[in-house]
């Protein structure tokens, strides 16, 4: 049986993505946060010569360069050829003849005008945007979500919305959208618990490495999460404008049940609570929930900035004062004003970037957080030069 209608949005979904491709700027950041890190190790390992300094200068460098791998995989031609054998997506006109194939495809059409299908109907997945070997973006429809369109098709439009909505934010354009981190956040954190014990096994480390350790590898995974869970809440509120909050509520309770082990890891880091996406996606235009979706990612990059300088405590104990304070103003420009400033100028042109016709009170919203993170760049800028 079919679920009842959601009622009529207020408006259809808007061209470009609800915030900047967060995603893109983490990933241009990714190898400077890297590079920083290695300072912070050759000085550790200028300070405690010997195996106990190159394991903890290893320890230092072995979050970042998971990520690094991670990221220089997910945007190879090896990967996204993978992802097609494992989902055996094949072209639409290769595809079994499938009635609510041809309607949801019909939908796609009336509704994100140019949006290029695959097809896996052997998979067991809804759809996912995705990014081909030869560089197309596609959004592929999988067998999971035929099914669920015969069973509800409110929530199957939904799931489609939600996924162009990744292609249209500018993730897929790199990615295939922001699923592809949970493989390479769900291993660093097992990674991390490994490498904190051994340094806090090693008795010539003092007592504030174990912390600093922690601090920086938090910090390193903050921002991504973030990046992640701004992507998802997006395409929720992108997705929420045509087919409902309803019809999106019920494909974010169902997709987030039974999901155990590893994989829950993997959910939870790159998909926000179901609270948390009913709630940003229930009233997109309600200032307080806009604001707060705008400023998740670049308050993760202040909090993240604030955990590595926390870190300098740890460092200095090793590297002696003077290293300590190079290191921590160089956190403060690169890792904090740069990336905060970028994201305060990109949230301040978004609504003209994307074309977004909101009326004045909303463009005056996305300025004003722009305008928040540029200003407390600017104070990082202040306190590093101090």
């Amino acid at each position: 049986m079919q679920a009842p209608m959601d009622p009529a949005p207020a408006e259809a979904p808007l061209p470009g993505g609800e915030a900047p491709p967060w995603l893109i700027l983490w990933a241009a950041m990714l190898p400077v946060l890297a590079a920083l890190e290695g300072w912070r190790a050759a000085s550790v390992l200028a300070a405690v010569p010997g195996p106990a300094g190159v394991a903890a200068a290893a320890s230092l460098l072995a979050v970042p360069a998971v990520l690094c791998i991670g990221l220089a995989q997910m945007t190879g031609r090896g990967w996204r050829a993978a992802i097609e054998a494992r989902h055996g997506l094949v072209p639409r006109a290769a595809a079994p003849p499938c009635p609510a194939l041809d309607q949801a495809i019909g939908f796609l059409e009336e509704t994100v005008a140019g949006t290029r299908v695959m097809v896996g109907p052997s998979s067991d997945a809804l759809a996912f945007a995705h990014r081909r070997p030869d560089g197309a973006r596609v959004l592929a429809i999988c067998g999971g979500g035929l099914r669920l369109w015969e069973q509800d098709r409110d929530a199957a439009e939904a799931v489609l919305l939600h996924e162009a909505a990744h292609l249209r934010a500018g993730e897929a354009a790199a990615f295939g959208g922001a699923g592809r981190l949970r493989r390479w956040l769900a291993g660093p954190w097992l990674l991390l618990a490994v490498v904190v014990l051994a340094a806090a096994g090693a008795t010539a480390m003092p007592a504030g490495f174990p912390l600093m350790l922690l601090g920086h590898a938090a910090a390193l995974l903050l921002v991504p999460v973030a990046v992640a869970w701004g992507a998802e809440l997006g395409a929720d509120r992108y997705a929420s404008r045509a087919a409902g909050p309803a019809a999106v509520a019920r494909v974010t309770a169902a997709t987030r049940a039974g999901v155990k082990g590893r994989a829950g890891l993997a959910e939870v880091l790159t998909h926000p609570p179901h609270a948390l996406r009913v709630l940003v996606s229930r009233d997109p235009k309600a200032p307080a929930v806009l604001i707060g979706f705008l400023l998740l990612v670049p308050a993760a990059w202040a909090a993240a900035v604030a955990l590595r300088v926390a870190g300098a405590a740890g460092l200095s104990e090793m590297a002696g004062e003077s290293a300590a304070s190079r290191l921590v103003a160089a956190d403060l420009l690169l890792s904090g004003a740069v990336p905060l400033a970028a994201s305060g100028v990109a949230l301040a042109a978004w609504p003209f970037l994307a074309r977004h016709r909101r009326g004045l009170r909303e463009t005056l919203l996305y300025a004003a957080a722009g305008l928040g993170c540029v200003a407390l760049g600017a104070a990082l800028v202040v306190r590093a030069a101090g």
